[in-house]
């Protein structure tokens, strides 16, 4: 999700792994006045916590959800700063179903236009726009969904199906690799 809400503006990103059995990869950037006020990467393993944390969690109390598997009408979204006890607060109701696109059975992309309030607890709050959107990855991908994302990125990005192919063998290529080489030489222990 990205957003601009009054003096803040934030792009978020939740990935949840399959390698790492559902470790959520909760990553984000608040801005106030174009400056970048917190940082998040990664899994909170911040046991001091004193770097910025991250919370994003769904909502159901809008009217507009996707017909997929995460059907959330929304978001609250948190950014806290421990070590100057700073928190921000948004939260986005979907407006708009802008665009889905189904990859399989309760798979697929949603994209939403999104309205955002918030701000900084205890200090003046803001109105804005969003944009986000919620995947749900199937393990395998049809051949008729495979054409279906490649209609929807050629359309988006305006390249042609020649190089939206080719950049999409070279993403199966690094993945088979990638999956070779943790059969040959296993898995982290993490």
């Amino acid at each position: 999700m990205r957003a601009v809400i009054g003096r803040y503006a934030f792009s978020l990103w939740k990935p949840v792994s399959r390698i790492h059995r559902g470790t959520e990869y909760t990553s984000g950037v608040l801005y106030k006045d174009g400056q970048p006020i917190v940082t998040v990467y990664g899994p909170d393993y911040d046991i001091l916590e004193t770097d910025g944390q991250l919370s994003i969690q769904a909502h159901f109390n809008g009217t507009v959800s996707g017909g997929l598997n995460d059907t959330s009408s929304g978001w609250v979204i948190t950014f806290s700063e421990p070590k100057n006890r700073k928190h921000w607060r948004f939260v986005s109701e979907h407006g708009l179903l802008a665009h889905e696109v189904r990859l399989g059975p309760n798979s697929g992309l949603s994209v939403f236009t999104d309205r955002v309030k918030g701000g900084e607890l205890h200090s003046d709050q803001y109105s804005g726009y969003g944009i986000c959107e919620q995947i749900t990855l199937p393990r395998y991908i049809s051949p008729l969904s495979a054409w279906e994302v490649i209609k929807t990125h050629r359309v988006n990005t305006g390249s042609t199906a020649g190089a939206v192919i080719w950049n999409m063998l070279c993403a199966a290529s690094r993945e088979i690799m990638f999956t070779l080489s943790l059969m040959v030489f296993g898995r982290d222990s993490e």
